[in-house]
């Protein structure tokens, strides 16, 4: 019997350790990857009385949400932190800490968490404080954004500001993966530096693969002392697919994790067709869309089926470019990025932007292989916030220049409504101008889009109840009287110039028998003839022409722009009025003091600064009317926008183009948060 119990016993027992106890649940079951904490550098030197940066990052993780690391100097007299705790995540996965040096010596950083029963091992930082030697650095051929497929010829340059020779030893550039540093010079390790005296550590920085928020860190030692220079960069790597415009997409998440924010692309100008297409999109790994053409399948198609909820964080969308037959063409292509829902069709592939969705439509071209271009403008609405950078690559000494569109950097963590809230609020403090109703655009209460002046007066027999059209004649004859006492208009043709070969059109418009009349200046080239464009041939009409009064005011104030056919077919010379038209119709004339002046972009530019104010002193009835009430919506839109809000999105060479080297330098758009 004995034998038979003990049998009995080890044969439960073994069970138990072989399968464990019934209903249990097994670890593995749980699909979140805790991922690991560092912190980088690992060792940090900080000058005393100075600071330096260490970055905590969480990698490799899924579906970890906030989690509360501590963040603890050991010991406070010799370095401080400027944070206790950092909050990381999957989708938030770095956090900064600035080091100050109190006193010379030795410490270290601690780190420790925990997140859903899971403890986090983290090798703590090593740092030194040591004394101050005084250096100051600048750095050359070297930008905070840096590419893969390029090569940085790179100097760091050191000037001893001490009123001492400083003797240095070996000095040390830090690279971190994925930044390659080859060096090919130093004229600072083992040397002695007189006072006012500079030294150079030279070479080539390149990008293996790509990444975000990487320090160089750069340190001059002497027998009593090291001086820590870091440099912070921002890599933005996209691989480049020939025949591909490559755009690098961020859209942040809200509490569920969804983003709610809806892309879709249509194109024009595809192969034996120049009508508006779908392009769908295939997801392959890391976030990655690569989209094809739907050719001759645009009709009666709603966009919602080619559109998808952008990936929290960031995302590279590959997008075909426009083609007439085998070429490239500057053909327009719509990007529309909308948030809740995705825009629905009706009427082939152009969606129905009339819907009680917010929306934004940057378009884009691609005008040669290597090369893409976008537009983000507010001309229509301004209802969800939208920005986006490239960029380019110069000749001469400047190497890299950074441009940017949309929605100001400060204004970043802003939301949308709270953008249009402000610029409605601005607006409406001007009664019978700008507090119109028409303009805008409201579901359920909620301000889902500001509408701009000539999206609401687009019919000549309608002018909206309460629009103070007094004030506004007011105005617009004030400025043509201006014209018609000397003053000229001059306009840059170049759009239509280039396409004949010559660069070299400017034309002058002057007021005289009741006709705005416009002709070439002296010394320009005004070349007249036809020209194919995108498979369609254009005739550019004469360059000596005029526009009569009528037809540049004939209904109360926006009728310059609501009919463009005065202006000639798109494409001719006559067509360039529109810039002054649209211009004239915000309230962005003159610029008294500055007669015959070129308007162009360049031009215009140097006001931007002061929120397109123009300078209206110089008009008869300036009192009645005044700066702050003409251009308001513009101006408002220029507060919170590197953009504009003109009746037309090329208006006298303003515009929010960002134009970027395909193979090198991505583009970057940044879908912002809508709502609160």
């Amino acid at each position: 019997m004995i034998n038979v119990l003990f049998r009995l016993f080890t044969t439960t027992l073994l069970f138990f350790m072989l399968f464990g106890c019934s209903g249990g649940s097994n670890p593995s079951d749980d699909p979140t990857q805790y991922g690991t904490i560092t912190i980088t550098p690992s060792a940090i030197n900080v000058p005393n009385g100075s600071t330096a940066t260490a970055i905590i990052n969480l990698s490799n993780s899924v579906g970890v949400g906030n989690i509360t690391v501590g963040v603890v100097s050991a010991d406070t007299s010799v370095a401080t932190l400027d944070v206790a705790q950092c909050i990381l995540s999957t989708n938030n996965p770095t956090c900064s800490v600035v080091i100050s040096g109190a006193s010379i010596g030795s410490t270290q950083i601690n780190l420790n968490t925990s997140y859903n029963g899971h403890n986090y091992s983290i090798t703590s930082a090593m740092v030194t404080v040591s004394n101050s030697i005084n250096f100051t650095t600048v750095v050359q051929g070297l930008s905070n954004t840096i590419y893969s497929n390029t090569v940085y010829p790179t100097s760091f340059i050191f000037t001893n500001t001490d009123s001492v020779a400083t003797s240095l030893g070996a000095s040390t550039i830090s690279m971190p993966n994925p930044i390659i540093w080859v060096e090919s010079g130093d004229t600072c390790s083992n040397r002695t530096i007189e006072s006012g005296a500079t030294c150079t550590i030279s070479g080539n920085v390149s990008l293996a693969s790509a990444s975000t928020g990487n320090t160089i860190s750069i340190s001059l030692n002497r027998a009593n002392g090291v001086a820590t220079y870091l440099y912070q960069t921002d890599e933005y790597a996209v691989a480049f697919k020939s025949g591909y415009a490559a755009l690098r997409v961020y859209a942040p998440a809200e509490s569920d994790g969804h983003t709610g924010v809806y892309f879709f692309v249509d194109i024009g100008g595809v192969t034996s067709d120049t009508g508006a297409h779908p392009v769908q999109y295939t997801l392959s790994n890391n976030n990655i869309y690569t989209g094809n053409v739907i050719v001759n399948s645009a009709n009666g198609l709603a966009p919602s089926s080619y559109t998808f909820e952008l990936p929290a964080g960031n995302t590279t969308i590959y997008t075909p470019p426009m083609l007439v037959g085998a070429s490239l063409q500057n053909a327009g292509a719509r990007m529309f990025l909308s948030y809740g829902g995705a825009l629905s069709g009706v009427a082939g592939a152009q969606p129905n932007t009339q819907q009680n969705i917010p929306y934004v439509m940057p378009e884009y071209n691609v005008p040669a292989n290597l090369q893409t271009v976008l537009d983000v403008s507010y001309v229509n609405s301004i209802s969800v916030p939208v920005a986006a950078t490239g960029t380019e690559q110069l000749s001469g000494s400047v190497k890299w220049t950074n441009s940017h569109a949309g929605v100001k950097s400060q204004y970043y963590n802003y939301s949308g409504t709270t953008l249009m809230n402000g610029v409605k609020l601005a607006m409406s403090i001007y009664p019978g101008a700008w507090d119109i109703s028409s303009y805008f655009q409201q579901v359920n209460n909620q301000l889902i889009a500001i509408l701009a002046p000539v999206t609401v007066f687009t019919d000549s027999s309608v002018v909206p109840s309460g629009f103070n059209t007094t004030l506004f004649n007011t105005y617009f004859n004030d400025v043509w009287m201006y014209y018609s006492n000397g003053h000229n208009f001059m306009i840059n043709a170049i759009e239509v110039s280039n396409q004949m070969s010559s660069t070299n059109c400017i034309l002058s418009g002057s007021i005289s028998g009741g006709n705005m009349n416009f002709s070439p200046t002296v010394g320009s080239v005004c070349p007249t003839g036809s020209y194919v464009s995108g498979g369609t041939t254009f005739n550019t009409g004469a360059s000596t022409f005029s526009i009569p009064e009528s037809q540049l005011n004939y209904y109360n104030f926006f009728g310059a722009f609501a009919n463009q056919s005065v202006f000639g077919v798109n494409g001719t010379y006559q067509s360039l009025v529109k810039y002054m038209a649209g211009a004239w119709a915000v309230g962005f004339l003159p610029f008294c003091g500055h007669d015959n002046i070129q308007y162009t972009k360049g031009v215009l530019e140097s006001y931007a600064a002061n929120l397109f104010t123009p300078q209206y002193t110089c008009l008869t009835n300036y009192s009645t009317y005044g700066a702050s009430t003409l251009d308001q919506y513009d101006k408002q839109v220029h507060k919170y926008f590197d953009s504009y809000g003109y009746g037309y999105d090329d208006t006298v060479g303003i515009d929010s183009t960002i134009t970027t080297d395909g193979t090198q330098f991505p583009m970057t758009v940044y879908a912002l948060k809508f709502n609160n």
